[in-house]
């Protein structure tokens, strides 16, 4: 009985990709929704855990064969490059469907990676804080055509959060004075900047979480796996106020004034895993179950000063990277630590062999995936080696 309600669910899952991955095609080329026959669609299986397309054109009929949505959208746009139909940009798209297809021989395709991830955090500032629904569901047909099914996925961090402050007992005031303006949310998400050009009114956060449950479930639809925010241990300051004895350290950046100075949370406070845990419990009251979570704690930033010298250091990187995994796993043991690597070579008088390490001495290898997003930036600029060589393939 168990067995058949897994296959019922399997079922499910599957229809509903093929048919998010259908309107993604018509939303490309709307001269297909008025002769709905010529697409033939079908999910098949993985190859060794690795997505895979097939595409074949007969009697004017496309046959698409994909393991996934974003399969078979990505099978749809190699057959349209492929046949010299068309094309989609961020921009624009220009696409030459004929009245009758011609016959294409069957080709297929497996992709070489297990993910393909997309976004870098500080996009959410420079390019995307204002955009709307329908602005984003042109950037994620553009995702499904590409075959990218690991976005991020941060919009409403703040609204989840704001939650767990008030939960806490915090003030409106303490509340928004934490925060800065919609453009400059990355770099308060990362802790470098607070307090700057905000505060975030009550409406942004409503409509930001009504947003994000439309992103959310069109990626979910066409079998995206998306990167969700999770707690990274910095604390509106008047959180002293209600724990007067928890151990804070202000960290700056880029030479902003002290006002701008964030408060982090020392991860070996028990308050640490409390928020995080309830941070993790909110997020999924309202969008329901996730796999992975992004935290970022100390992006382009010193390490908090202490007295104990390396091994003090260590261990509190150690304690970081078990209590920040702890708190994700704490609502989905399957859940998964997403990390930058930019930092990794950014600073690398910081960052070596010993630091990195510890930080992920107590988090399951399988449990973590760190984004080497500065890969060629190594080798071609800061001319300081590659972060895999470095560190030894992250210690794996």
């Amino acid at each position: 009985m168990l067995t058949n309600l897994f296959v019922f669910a399997e079922d499910i899952q599957k229809n509903r990709e093929r048919e998010a991955a259908r309107s993604v095609i018509m939303r490309t080329v709307p001269s297909l929704a008025k002769a709905p026959e010529k697409l033939q669609l079908e999910i098949i299986e993985k190859e060794d855990g690795h997505d895979v397309f097939e595409t074949k054109a007969s009697g004017g009929i496309l046959n698409i064969r994909g393991s996934s949505g974003t399969a078979l959208c990505r099978g749809f746009y190699d057959f349209l490059k492929t046949n010299r139909l068309g094309m989609v940009s961020w921009d624009n798209k220009d696409i030459r469907w004929p009245a009758q297809l011609p016959d294409a021989a069957p080709r297929r395709i497996v992709s070489p990676f297990r993910n393909h991830y997309y976004f870098n955090v500080v996009t959410y500032g420079y390019t995307m804080p204002y955009w709307t629904w329908e602005r984003w569901e042109k950037e994620i047909d553009w995702m499904a055509l590409h075959g990218i099914d690991m976005p991020l996925a941060l919009v409403a961090t703040e609204g989840i959060a704001v939650r767990v402050w008030k939960q806490l007992g915090l003030t409106e005031k303490e509340i928004e004075e934490f925060y800065t303006g919609p453009a400059h949310l990355p770099w308060q998400r990362m802790g470098n900047i607070v307090n700057h050009d905000g505060p975030l009114p009550a409406s942004w956060h409503k409509d930001q979480i009504a947003l994000q449950h439309r992103i959310l479930h069109r990626m979910k639809s066409l079998g995206m796996t998306p990167i969700c925010p999770a707690f990274s241990g910095f604390v509106p300051r008047g959180i002293l106020r209600l724990y007067p004895e928890a151990k804070l350290h202000r960290l700056g950046w880029g030479g902003w004034p002290q006002k701008n100075h964030a408060h982090f949370l020392s991860p070996e406070e028990p308050l640490f895993l409390k928020i995080g845990r309830l941070y993790m419990q909110e997020w999924q009251k309202e969008f329901g179950k996730n796999t992975h979570f992004l935290a970022d704690s100390f992006n382009e930033m010193e390490l908090p000063e202490n007295k104990g010298g390396a091994e003090a250091r260590n261990n509190m990187l150690s304690s970081l990277g078990e209590q920040i995994y702890r708190s994700i796993s704490s609502t989905n043991p399957n859940a998964v630590w997403v990390m930058q690597g930019w930092m990794f070579g950014y600073q690398r008088n910081i960052w070596n062999a010993d630091t990195l390490k510890a930080l992920l001495s107590k988090v399951p290898d399988d449990k973590m995936l760190l984004l080497d997003l500065a890969a060629d930036y190594n080798k071609t600029f800061w001319r300081n080696g590659m972060n895999w060589d470095v560190f030894k393939g992250f210690f794996q």
